[in-house]
């Protein structure tokens, strides 16, 4: 889209996506909103959408994934506190201790193929935005295709409602 102000859109882009996969969610808010209100670039704001929830999605999912990891090493863990009381118990403690390490370990090798598979995709989008192509994140682009016909449509349904205070005079 043509705008008057003097920036690259690509540029805005590649800043938007690096500034998400390293979590700096405020800045990425603040391209997003210049990217919406000043410049009204379409591509440039779907580009800044398609990142932030990837990133968004990943970081649920590997939360969750410690989460559940966590629980299970404590409650192992915490059989093992307990048998340290009785010497009779510590042999069967101590496997029981060695099982919560090695299913945290999975969980932590599961995460960290999440994280690369992340990197991976975020890397390949910044080829594509480099590149011109813009076809978004494969599967996280259906949503914020989704999500701007929505926004398109209620504001259709405003402008309907709502004519401008200039034609009412």
């Amino acid at each position: 889209m043509e705008h008057s102000w003097k920036l690259n859109t690509i540029a805005l882009s590649v800043l938007a996506i690096i500034l998400a996969y390293m979590g700096y969610t405020t800045l990425v808010f603040l391209i997003l909103g210049f990217a919406v209100i000043a410049l009204k670039d379409e591509e440039l704001t779907k580009n800044i959408l398609d990142v932030f929830l990837l990133t968004l999605v990943i970081s649920i999912i590997t939360s969750l994934l410690r989460t559940i990891s966590n629980g299970i090493y404590n409650f192992f863990a915490g059989i093992v506190s307990d048998a340290a009381l009785d010497a009779w118990y510590y042999g069967m403690a101590r496997a029981f201790y060695s099982f919560g390490s090695f299913i945290r370990k999975v969980f932590n090798f599961i995460i960290g193929l999440i994280n690369l598979g992340e990197l991976v995709l975020v890397i390949l989008f910044l080829l594509d935005v480099i590149k011109h192509k813009n076809k978004g994140i494969p599967f996280i682009r259906k949503f914020t295709n989704k999500f701007f016909i929505g926004v398109q449509e209620s504001v259709a349904k405003e402008e309907k409602q709502d004519p401008p205070a200039s034609s009412q005079q």
